[in-house]
């Protein structure tokens, strides 16, 4: 899979953003282009990742590089994307 450093979007592939974007949005419940730590959990939760509620905070927390309690676009791409 192609990497992007900092999940700058215009270095991926187009088929990579589409997905992404489709899993972004899957994972946004509630359409607000946001992922909140609830919807993070479910998502994790749906891909069987076995973590913790704690493991969840702080993977949440590392996520949320503008660290405003929700995981937008960008950093949703930064996650899957990076090295």
């Amino acid at each position: 899979m192609p990497r992007s450093r900092n999940g700058d979007r215009s270095t991926l592939e187009p088929e990579l953003q589409l997905e992404l974007k489709e899993n972004f949005e899957q994972a946004d419940s509630d359409g607000d282009s946001r992922i909140t730590f609830a919807e993070f959990s479910s998502l994790l939760v749906d891909l069987e990742a076995g973590m913790t509620v704690d493991e969840l905070r702080i993977g949440f927390h590392e996520i949320d590089t503008d660290h405003d309690g929700l995981i937008d676009l960008q950093e949703f791409i930064a996650w899957w994307t990076e090295p």
